[in-house]
């Protein structure tokens, strides 16, 4: 019951909800009872005017993407802000698409990686749906080329599985580094959302985090301790390439350094040091967003 309600809270208390308790409670409720008479359905949902995907009501993430749009606020307004026409996101663990499309509302072209094929399947026809101007990619991303099993039945958080099983399949992986060669296709915008799979990605990513990246939003909340890895390791690598964390408010367009990793929710910010100056400016020059609250 804690937990549930911690849940609603979360919802109601979100930024494009506050204004509106009521009626968010009230899409809440109906939403779970449509998950109840429906079992498995899919839902369009708006997350911008322009800009729709199509999700699965089992997704864990799909509740939030019902009730709350724009779920991970800050991260997403950040890529709204920050990305122009000409630019190249890359979306590393892509799953549907989320963030793809979003990036593509932006004119921005999109390097989206998802290596569950079934996932990868919804993605592309999101990416279609929006017109996304995207090269899809079904693979894994590691610090080498290799053959990994991943899980299938665990919707938005499949992950590297230790072998193979019944809901597993198999997938070739290659580093990042590798496969913006192939596309060529630079990101300067990250999106890292790979299940504890961090460490080995960026240790096969050392071209682009020391050429055209400039900012990256990544997962940390310790899932990588099932495969031996760290948090702590990350941030470090992060921090020798020359990237500090930082926490951005879209609707003051400020951004601030962070003391350490965002434990207050799943992604942290990650931006160039060199390029801190350019993406001040990029943010606090961009064209704003309509949402329920207004223009941000």
């Amino acid at each position: 019951m804690l937990g549930h309600y911690k849940y609603v809270r979360e919802i109601l208390d979100h930024p494009l909800n506050r204004n509106k308790k009521t009626r968010s409670l009230l899409r809440y409720i109906a939403w779970n009872l449509g998950r109840r008479m429906l079992r498995e359905a899919d839902y369009a949902i708006q997350l911008i005017p322009g800009t729709s995907i199509v999700v699965s009501n089992r997704e864990n993430y799909a509740t939030l993407a019902y009730t709350c749009r724009l779920y991970d606020f800050e991260d997403m307004l950040f890529v709204l802000h920050f990305l122009r026409p000409g630019d190249c996101f890359g979306d590393f663990g892509a799953n549907v698409g989320v963030y793809s499309v979003l990036a593509g509302s932006r004119g921005a072209s999109v390097l989206a990686v998802e290596p569950v094929p079934e996932t990868f399947e919804r993605l592309c026809a999101n990416l279609r749906l929006n017109c996304v101007q995207a090269v899809p990619v079904n693979r894994g991303l590691s610090d080498r080329r290799q053959l990994l099993f991943f899980t299938t039945d665990k919707g938005g958080m499949n992950k590297v599985a230790p072998a193979a099983g019944p809901n597993t399949c198999e997938v070739e992986v290659v580093t990042a580094d590798e496969l913006v060669r192939q596309t060529a296709l630079a990101p300067c915008l990250l999106k890292i959302d790979v299940e504890g799979y961090e460490e080995p990605l960026l240790a096969g990513a050392r071209e682009i985090l020391s050429t055209s990246l400039l900012a990256i939003i990544i997962e940390m909340n310790e899932s990588g301790r099932e495969y031996g890895f760290s948090d702590s390791s990350v941030h470090s690598l992060l921090l020798s390439h020359g990237f500090s964390p930082y926490r951005y408010d879209p609707q003051s367009r400020h951004l601030t350094m962070r003391d350490g990793i965002n434990r207050s929710a799943f992604n942290t910010l990650y931006l160039k040091n060199s390029a801190l100056s350019l993406l001040r400016r990029r943010v606090e020059e961009a064209e704003t967003v309509d949402l329920p609250i207004g223009r941000v």
